[in-house]
């Protein structure tokens, strides 16, 4: 934890719009850690101890951003798509580029597809956007958009397939037009 941390206020530092860490709400903040027994940021237990953090404190920032700058030490690409977040980085990939803000950094959360072989195929959709030409990359919006489109159609694999969707070699066109059918229901219901 303390290399971890260490490294994680180093490349902070070195990040160039970044807001300002003092020492006092470093403190508060690795102790409220070693109050948990915390021994890696890698822990999901951090993302609860700084959800349960003061709202705008800055120990909630540190909190949240420490392990966000520290992820090159988390996790690499194996480790990544086993969890199911995606950073470009991990693959040796840019950030991806939005009109509004360059080379921000985003990790992606891909949890919410709950079926593996989706999210794997989601992860390797991700990776390959990521090593593509300048010319060829989707922007940040679009990426967001597929992925919230991989979320939903694991929603409705749940709902539809008693097996929630899981076993992918037992997918059949039935599942396809229940999909579809699903889809009808919800645009006529405005959902």
């Amino acid at each position: 934890l303390q290399r971890e941390v260490r490294y994680g206020i180093y490349r902070h530092a070195k990040a160039p719009n970044r807001t300002q860490w003092r020492p006092l709400p470093i403190r508060e903040a690795l102790d409220r850690l070693a109050a948990e027994g915390i021994e890696t940021l890698a822990d999901p237990r951090v993302e609860a101890i700084a959800a349960a953090a003061k709202r705008g404190s800055m120990v909630k920032r540190v909190l949240t951003d420490l392990p966000v700058v520290a992820r090159p030490l988390l996790l690499d690409a194996k480790s990544a798509k086993a969890v199911g977040v995606f950073d470009p980085v991990f693959v040796g990939g840019e950030p991806f580029q939005s009109a509004s803000v360059r080379h921000r950094r985003n990790l992606f959360d891909l949890r919410n597809v709950s079926q593996r072989w989706l999210r794997d195929s989601l992860w390797d959709y991700l990776s390959d956007q990521a090593l593509a030409t300048n010319g060829k990359r989707a922007t940040l919006a679009t990426i967001q958009l597929r992925i919230t489109s991989v979320v939903v159609l694991s929603y409705m694999l749940r709902q539809i397939r008693k097996d929630g969707g899981n076993a992918a070699e037992r997918l059949t066109s039935e599942d396809s037009a229940g999909v579809g059918d699903l889809w009808g229901i919800w645009v006529t219901e405005q959902n």
